[in-house]
């Protein structure tokens, strides 16, 4: 205990010179013996910074939901106050903090150029690379952990995008941001893997939509309302369902996919495809790959689908069996990670319409085994080594949609094919297409097309929309390499709410000469009076040959 005597000496920040392995040791060495995975993670945090301010004595919302409701309850003593880690990408020192006249975000920027630090645009706070809790019970000490990403992978020369949400920290009565999507290892007593996954979604999505409310990490445990498998505490793993269930008494529409159930209605039987359709996927000699491995890359679109959508799925990761009764690792999907567009996709269909997701060779995930924004390559082939697993292991995931959104992917993605074949080709046969597929709020979309020069898009902007839309598009393969940022030649969305038997379910469908707005949809029977098919608007051919890919969810990680 401090005698009130040395209260005024007690340092409750300190600095430390993170840039070598001596000082990163020196600043690891106070935390007692640290297990080897909280080394690990912390080691390669720090491995982003230059200095590293070590605040003692923080009071952490989410340690205290824990501390309160589980851990005071115990008999051995434990703190309820946490210590945090600042991290940044320039030297300073505490005089930055003290003797600058104006704002540290302001002494930040200046160390910043004075450094030639490289600057990332929309920055939340020049210089900041983030913070780290360290709680101090449970089996790992590593809290919430919330660091920009794109300092992580700021010289990758990779294509990688994810959902990022901006988090506000106080630092010595000053306000600093950070761009990031929030993580934490597991203490496997309130929480175990699956917890810490949805607690890392959850959160976000509270930080990124208002209508979601902030979850702390007991919070969470006690969302889990099925005790036929015994009590909450200590922590145990939960099944995929339990997650479900878990998202549902959260306030959203849980879709759970499992390699044994995915329906495979948007691989057609090999005959009759329309020219919207896609293809099985093939090996080298041209030959289709078996149902399995079918089913896993299926997968693997719907976890991009969903990260595109900025909804990021929890996964569920096989633990050496293929069991129903089984409860493996759960983690949750954040980001993609593209090849070089430039290059063949990563695997390879037959058929002139390609998947966007053919071209990723790899999801980023955040793991409570490890430091933030963990890339999981794309191998169908299950790796049995923990440490370095591959997508080959994911075989199901639970993804959050909003209670509006009454349409899952599949549905979206068989209607939207049913639809657009029943219309001319946009292109010759020989021009090779990639097609995505995202979900939507009509106020994303039209805050994204307000900018666009086109004539349909100017159209489309002013229509009454439904809340939530699924959106297809259609690129040319050349468009494609260019740049994820390029351009489209085809659009049709589909009103959200729309049901499997609908038979006119899609709002408009963009062509490059002509715009089709279904206005029953819109405007139901009032149209039907006057029109009883949906109209066609025309426009010249110059007004929208072409048109920006829809992009509104995620953002770059490599600055």
């Amino acid at each position: 205990m401090l005698r009130m005597d040395k209260l005024f000496n007690y340092d409750i920040y300190d600095v430390f010179d993170t840039q070598t392995d001596e000082g990163v040791n020196m600043l690891l060495s106070l935390f007692g013996d640290l297990s080897d995975s909280d080394k690990q993670t912390l080691s390669q945090c720090l491995s982003s910074s230059k200095t590293t301010v070590l605040e003692l004595e923080y009071i952490d919302k989410d340690f205290r939901s824990a501390f309160s409701g589980y851990y005071s309850s115990k008999f051995e003593q434990f703190s309820n106050r946490a210590k945090r880690l600042h991290l940044f990408d320039v030297e300073i020192s505490i005089d930055d903090f003290f003797s600058f006249s104006g704002p540290l975000t302001e002494r930040l920027a200046e160390l910043a150029l004075e450094q030639e630090v490289k600057l990332l645009k929309k920055e939340a706070t020049v210089g900041y690379v983030g913070n780290i809790v360290l709680r101090p019970a449970g089996s790992s000490i590593v809290g919430r952990c919330l660091l920009d990403p794109r300092k992580i992978h700021r010289d990758s020369d990779y294509r990688i995008y994810g959902c990022l949400a901006e988090y506000k920290a106080d630092v010595m009565g000053e306000t600093l941001g950070v761009l990031a999507f929030p993580t934490q290892s597991q203490d496997a007593e309130v929480n175990v893997c699956a917890h810490t996954a949805i607690w890392s979604l959850f959160r976000y999505l509270s930080q990124r939509y208002a209508n979601y409310k902030e979850q702390y990490p007991f919070d969470i445990a006690l969302l889990n309302k099925d005790l036929q498998y015994g009590r909450r505490f200590p922590g145990r793993g939960l099944y995929m369902n339990q997650v479900a269930a878990m998202f549902g008494n959260f306030g959203l529409s849980a879709e759970l996919y499992q390699s044994q159930d995915i329906n495979q209605a948007i691989l057609r039987s090999g005959k009759g495809y329309g020219w919207a359709d896609i293809y099985p996927i093939v090996d080298s000699d041209g030959k289709e790959l078996d149902d399995t491995d079918q089913v896993k890359n299926v997968l693997f679109h719907y976890i991009h689908c969903h990260i595109d959508s900025g909804l990021p799925p929890v996964l569920g990761l096989l633990n050496g069996t293929t069991t129903d009764d089984y409860r493996g690792h759960a983690v949750v999907a954040v980001g993609v990670k593209y090849a070089d567009f430039k290059e063949a996709p990563v695997v390879k269909r037959n058929g002139r319409v390609k998947l966007n997701s053919d071209f990723l060779n790899g999801v980023v995930v955040n793991d409570d085994t490890r430091s933030p924004y963990y890339v999981v390559s794309r191998n169908l082939e299950p790796m049995q080594d923990k440490l370095e697993y591959n997508s080959g292991v994911i075989d199901s995931m639970v993804v959050p949609l909003p209670d509006k959104v009454f349409m899952n992917a599949e549905t979206a993605e068989v209607l939207t094919t049913d639809t657009i074949n029943k219309h001319p080709r946009p292109a010759p046969d020989d021009v090779e297409l990639v097609r995505s597929l995202v979900c939507t709020s009509s106020r994303n979309y039209k805050q994204f097309r307000r900018n666009s020069d086109d004539a349909y898009s100017r159209k489309l902007v002013e229509l009454p929309l439904p809340h939530f839309m699924w959106i297809t598009e259609f690129s040319t393969y050349s468009s494609w390499v260019e740049s994820v940022d390029g351009h489209s030649i085809v659009e049709i969305a589909l009103d959200a709410t729309a049901g499997s038997s609908d038979t006119l379910p899609y709002v408009w469908i963009r062509f490059p000469d002509r715009l089709i707005i279904n206005w029953r949809r819109i405007y139901g029977e009032v149209v039907l009076e006057v029109q009883d098919e949906p109209v066609s608007e025309y426009f010249g051919m110059s007004d929208a040959l072409s048109f920006r890919r829809f992009h509104g969810n995620l953002r770059s990680y490599c600055g």
